[in-house]
């Protein structure tokens, strides 16, 4: 028999880096208000709380569990990319009754991701995650530290190439929505590591949806 773990809930407060050196900031509010609105429909069975900016261009919502958390920070970065952003992912319990926004809530797991949030801004991290389970912690805050340093690595037009192949997972339709050969990009995608990357991405996805022993 499968054993059943507690449920927790699981808060993301994410914030955009250097905010203040954007020139048109009315155009980044704007893309962050979309991003929100299409994550919350796009991610609706999962949240307990809507996604919503709390203040200046920080954003945070609450879901029913940590299944999600990762491919909804993953969906925040490539949404909102060339702009840099940090996402802390708390989990843990809520100690007070959930509520419209997140900002009129409090507990462990906001603690958490307020602490993970603080750690990306102090150490130039993308994402990492503060659970129950510091051992889980590390080991992956650790790979995904190692996929950031990866995707930095990266030109923008290979990234442009990556991501394309995330959606479409074949190397000719790419090559047609970009007007080049389908060597070129297969030659990307090995120079890049960029299968190594994306199938890393599904691995950790799964590792979510297979039941996180080690986080929980």
């Amino acid at each position: 028999m499968k054993k059943v773990l507690p449920v927790s809930y699981c808060v993301i407060t994410a914030d955009v880096n250097k905010s203040r050196e954007i020139s048109d900031r009315q155009e980044l509010q704007e893309r962050l208000l979309d991003c929100l609105r299409q994550a919350n429909r796009e991610f609706a069975e999962s949240l307990a709380v809507n996604f919503a900016v709390t203040l200046g261009d920080e954003w945070q919502g609450l879901l029913r569990g940590v299944t999600k958390s990762y491919s909804i920070a993953s969906y925040f970065q490539e949404m909102l990319h060339p702009i840099a952003i940090s996402v802390g992912i708390g989990v843990g319990e809520i100690s007070t009754g959930l509520a419209v926004r997140s900002t009129e809530m409090d507990g462990e797991a906001f603690h958490r991701s307020r602490e993970a949030l603080t750690f990306c801004k102090q150490h130039n991290r993308e994402l990492y995650f503060v659970t129950e389970r510091p051992g889980g912690d590390a080991l992956l805050n650790t790979t995904l530290h190692l996929l950031q340093v990866l995707k930095d690595s990266w030109t923008q037009r290979q990234y442009q190439k990556i991501m394309l192949y995330k959606r479409f997972r074949k190397e000719k339709l790419v090559a047609e929505e970009l007007g080049i050969s389908q060597a070129d990009v297969n030659k990307t995608l090995s120079s890049a590591n960029g299968r190594v990357y994306l199938e890393s991405q599904e691995q950790i996805c799964e590792f979510f949806a297979q039941g996180m022993e080690i986080l929980s």
